[in-house]
């Protein structure tokens, strides 16, 4: 049928149907793994100015993951706290960096640590204080009234708004001849 319509030089690639389900919940994965990615390298940025989201992937990432691992097997919970602080990640971070950079030489899941390790780095991790590079606001917690700037950040510059404001009889407007004016002319 189809070499009767178009060559079948033409005609390259699956007559398959497009399986929606599997293209969307890779999709959805994909955009997943972007999103935690661009929440790690923010929170890293800081301390390493020219970043990336690919080069934060591809060099980054499995470095820490390595340091993490040691840190951890070795139980030396004072090093991956000083590392945590250092670049400013949280433990959802340390989480997303354990299971982001999943190879298979290189992975150890948090699941195969030993439970003391596990123990000793919660605590650790309640008691202390982590340090965040930017303001963190619980949104439940703001009233409904609370909108745009303070009092305090609000200037009274007002007359230096005056002065810059045009005003509109100071600007030149053309004046519109007579019919009859046009006409001697």
């Amino acid at each position: 049928m189809f070499s009767g319509v178009i060559p079948t030089t033409y005609l390259h690639g699956s007559l398959n149907v497009v399986q929606f389900p599997a293209w969307f919940g890779f999709m959805q994965q994909q955009k997943n793994t972007d999103r935690h990615l661009i929440e790690l390298e923010t929170h890293c940025s800081l301390k390493i100015m020219t970043i990336d989201r690919k080069e934060f992937n591809l060099d980054y990432l499995p470095i820490f993951n390595y340091l993490f691992n040691n840190f951890l097997q070795k139980q030396n919970i004072k090093k991956c706290l000083e590392l945590m602080n250092n670049y400013y990640f949280n433990s959802d971070d340390l989480q997303l960096i354990l299971s982001m950079s999943s190879y298979r030489k290189m992975n150890i899941n948090k699941n195969e640590l030993d439970s003391k390790t596990k123990t000793l780095l919660t605590k650790s991790l309640e008691k202390r204080h982590h340090r965040t590079p930017f303001k963190q606001i619980d949104i439940n917690k703001i009233k409904p009234g609370m909108t745009g700037a303070r009092e305090d950040d609000v200037d009274d510059d007002d007359d230096n708004d005056k002065e810059n404001m045009i005003i509109d009889n100071d600007i030149i407007k053309p004046i519109k001849q007579n019919p009859k004016q046009r006409k001697r002319k």
